[in-house]
């Protein structure tokens, strides 16, 4: 009678089965899964963060370096063209006559040695 006794008064210890398979047991299954995403999900999104951080710095370095140094060279030839074409403009008209003078020259003898 002891032994029925106390397994009514325990209730058929069903508390305790619930505790040792539900909490305890499924433990095992939350640390399982808890594993899981720490260093399987978690590793893959990490893997394709540095993946893209990659791409972004080469792709930076690229538009830094390749397309904008292009870009600041064809706007330091012309600046630099623009710099020495200035100079021709003086603003004095005896300058301009004398620059028409030789070119008018410069174009006749060009004509005479063609013409032979």
């Amino acid at each position: 009678m002891r032994g029925v006794h106390r397994l009514i008064y325990n209730k058929y210890f069903v508390d305790e089965a619930y505790y040792t398979l539900m909490v305890r047991g499924m433990s095992y299954v939350w640390n399982g899964l808890r594993d899981f995403d720490v260093y399987v999900i978690d590793g893959a999104v990490n893997a394709v963060a540095t993946i893209g951080r990659t791409v972004a710095y080469v792709q930076g370095a690229i538009d830094k370096y390749l397309v904008d140094g292009a870009v600041n060279l064809l706007a330091d030839v012309v600046m630099s063209a623009g710099n020495r074409l200035r100079t021709l403009q003086t603003g004095q008209i005896r300058t301009y006559l004398l620059g028409a003078f030789g070119g008018a020259v410069a174009a006749a003898l060009l004509l005479i040695a063609f013409s032979s």
